[in-house]
Formats: structure tokens, sequence, C-alpha cells
């Protein structure tokens, strides 16, 4: 949105922009985060978050509170700014990115790194045990994670012309809603995210834009549609509806290719 506004910028080379710059910013936050555990963790992710929101809310070259707001160009610009009636095309430009993202994470998860991450996640000490450095590998994670929750913010922004800190920095739809798409598909599978996200949007949209619209007394119920959605999931569930089905033979256990790591891809992992 800075760069359209105040440098003319293409959104399509925008988005990308952005995408590094949280990258980057997620690079510097791993330095932090990264020399802590558990729930202090989660903490201190969560008071940065507050921190950047309440240094963004009086921030006028970002808008402030008020946020920034793109104009509506000309027809003759609309490709250039990638402005278009109606949702469609922003559809098909997300899914775009996400094939993009996919094919890259695919080759990580099939990669010596995807085995440095998988065992780092299951024990840490361990996995240090074995040569591998939890906080290199950390940092790689954050920086493809950071990188298309930025592109993924961008392609947001175009859609909507519209960009405010408490939107950027809303904690429930920035990091509960990726979490719970995670935890309802199964971590422990690729494509769980995708099939988490794919239940519980669609069923998170319809109580806020059908029921809450209509008992707005109830602002808010489309979050405890998602605590009741993990809570069903979890009971019945626990692993996942990808574990759900690895489980029960529906679909293939795996969708990485495995490789065999020799001795001493292990110990350069460090």
């Amino acid at each position: 949105m800075i760069g359209m506004l105040y440098y003319n910028l293409t959104p399509w080379i925008g988005i990308f922009v952005g995408g590094f710059i949280a990258a980057l910013s997620g690079l510097g936050l791993g330095v932090i985060l990264f020399r802590l555990r558990s729930h202090w963790f989660a903490l201190a992710s969560m008071a940065i978050q507050e921190m950047f929101l309440l240094l963004f809310i009086p921030w006028t070259w970002v808008g402030g509170s008020a946020g920034l707001q793109a104009p509506i160009v000309s027809p003759d610009k609309a490709l250039y700014f990638a402005q278009y009636a109606g949702p469609y095309l922003y559809i098909y430009i997300a899914l775009g990115i996400l094939a993009i993202e996919l094919i890259i994470f695919y080759i990580i998860v099939n990669s010596k790194w995807g085995y440095y991450f998988q065992a780092i996640r299951e024990d840490e000490d361990a996995a240090k045990s074995l040569g591998i450095n939890p906080f290199k590998y950390k940092m790689v994670a954050m920086f493809f994670s950071a990188l298309f929750t930025g592109i993924a913010g961008g392609i947001y922004v175009i859609r909507f012309r519209f960009i405010d800190p408490f939107v950027a920095f809303n904690l429930i739809t920035i990091a509960v809603y990726i979490l719970v798409a995670a935890i309802i598909g199964g971590v422990y599978s690729f494509i769980g995210p995708i099939v988490g996200s794919f239940i519980f949007m669609p069923i998170t949209e319809y109580v806020r834009v059908y029921i809450v619209s209509r008992f707005p007394r109830y602002y808010g119920l489309q979050v405890f549609s998602i605590g009741l959605v993990v809570l069903i999931i979890s009971l019945i569930a626990p692993e996942g509806v990808m574990g759900l089905l690895e489980k029960r033979g529906i679909v293939r256990r795996r969708l990485a290719i495995p490789i065999t790591l020799s001795n001493k891809e292990v110990v350069e992992g460090g």
C-alpha cells in the first residue's frame, strides 16, 4: 500500500517486496524469540504483536489508526494497480501464489532440511546431539513462514484496497486462525493446514455473516465457533482430519518422498 500511494509502485511488485520485508522482520524477531521455549515463546510473540500495534497506531506515515485507503484508479490503470471488479481474479491470484508456496515447501520437506525440521520438532535436544543446529533451522523456517505470510497480506491489501494496524496486527486472524487451521487439518500432514482452512474458515465466515449480523448483540460469536470446531476435532481426531484419514488408510500415510541421509549430511546440519 505504501509503495502504491507514495512511490506509484505496482502491487505486482509490492506484494513480494512486502513479503521480503516481513521475512527480514521475522529473522530479526527470531533472534530474540528462538531463545525462548514453551509458553514463554507464545507469550513473547503476543507481547511483540501488541508492541507493533501500539507502535503503528500513532504513526501517521502509515496512516495511523485510520489506516491507508487506495483510491479507485481509471480502467486503463487497472491492470498496473491490480484493481478488478469482483473477487474472482483475486482468488485466482491467491491460488497461484499458494501453488508456488506448496511447490517450494514440498521441495523443502523432501530435502534433508525437511528431516532436520522434523527432528527438531520431535526432540530439539536429541536433534542437537546429532549435530543439527536448531537455531539455524528455526530461522530458516521463520524466513519462509514470514515471507509467504507477508505475500498473503499483500494480496489482502490489493483485494480490499485498505489496511490499518488493527487488521495487520489482529491476534485472532493473524495468529489464531493459522494455528487452528493446522490443528484441525493435522500438524503432521503436509496438506493438513490447507484442509483445515477449508473446514473452519467457511464455518466461521458463515457464522459471522448470517448469524452474527442478525444478532449483533453476540458480536464475536464466530470466535466461539472456532473453539467449538477445535473441541470437536480434538475429541474425534486429535491428530487432525488428515491424520485420521491416514490412520484409516483412506489417504497415503505420507505425501513426501523419503530420502536417506548419510552420517556426513546429518553432521553438516549444524
